[in-house]
């Protein structure tokens, strides 16, 4: 079992090495601050998502146990 999950995790070491050395090719050009300011708007905007959810889940209104009673009035028909 503890050799199969070494050999797993070397296996996903291997694959990410050869996976990375075309990536970094890719992005040689990029400038970091790019990226970096990308990965801040992707982060406020998770942020901001999760607020949003929680606030619409919170103003939630549950009206299923709501009883209501219509009483009709005699001389009224």
């Amino acid at each position: 079992m503890k050799t199969s999950i070494i050999l797993i995790v070397l296996i996903l070491f291997n694959t990410t090495a050869l996976i990375s050395e075309p990536l970094a090719l890719l992005v040689k050009g990029i400038n970091t601050w790019v990226l970096i300011g990308l990965e801040i708007i992707l982060c406020v905007g998770f942020f901001i998502n999760q607020l949003i959810k929680d606030v619409r889940k919170v103003s939630e209104i549950d009206l299923s146990n709501l009883k209501l009673f219509v009483i009709n009035d005699k001389g009224t028909k």
